[in-house]
């Protein structure tokens, strides 16, 4: 699976890793390799590190998102976006578009902005 995904983002076949996804695609988990797609490292927490509803900006158009999640990542890319919380003037989740690979925590709500989503896999 490692192969087939490395090849699918090396061809720039649109991919979106949300949450789990996107700590699969990173380097590693707790110092333990990953799929090594996206630069950087995630580290599981005991607390909550993202929680609730937020609105995601991306070039493709808003998409509604939430979150929950106990793990941080950090990484040298910049963040293409962040999203905006609900309620909230502090910067939500960081997007990241690595190659053809777009990565957050956020699980976005593709029924929010149809249109979007579609061109988010468009290659």
């Amino acid at each position: 699976m490692r192969q087939a995904l490395q090849q699918a983002w090396q061809q720039g076949m649109p991919m979106l890793a949300e949450c789990g996804g996107m700590m699969a695609a990173s380097d590693s988990i707790n110092a333990s390799p990953t799929l090594g797609l996206l630069p950087g490292a995630c580290q599981m927490q005991t607390r909550f590190q993202g929680l609730g509803v937020q609105f995601a900006s991306l070039p493709e158009g808003e998409l509604h998102a939430h979150t929950f999640h106990y793990s941080s990542f950090n990484s040298p890319l910049t963040a293409l976006s962040h999203a905006r919380k609900q309620n909230s003037q502090k910067p939500g989740e960081a997007i990241y578009r690595h190659g053809s690979l777009t990565a957050s925590y956020l699980h976005f709500y593709f029924p929010s902005n149809p249109a979007a989503v579609a061109r988010l896999f468009t290659s």
